[in-house]
């Protein structure tokens, strides 16, 4: 995982990151670029304000109904 941002901090107890600035998130299974990001790198949960981005889901696809 790698954020980058234009300010930072992450609170070694808690396991959170709040980062702030040109966010830019990336993992093997995403890609996010928001204004605001908090996460949480032991729940591996967050939220992103004003982003854009994708993320692969770990589901398996959906099967296609028949016609």
């Amino acid at each position: 995982m790698r954020v980058t941002s234009d300010e930072a901090s992450f609170d070694l107890t808690s396991g959170e990151v709040m980062a702030r600035g040109h966010v830019i998130f990336d993992d093997p299974k995403s890609h996010l670029v928001a204004d605001e990001v908090h996460y949480d790198i032991r729940t591996q949960k967050g939220w992103f304000s004003k982003g854009t981005g994708y993320v692969h889901s770990k589901a398996p696809p959906a099967a296609r109904p028949e016609d």
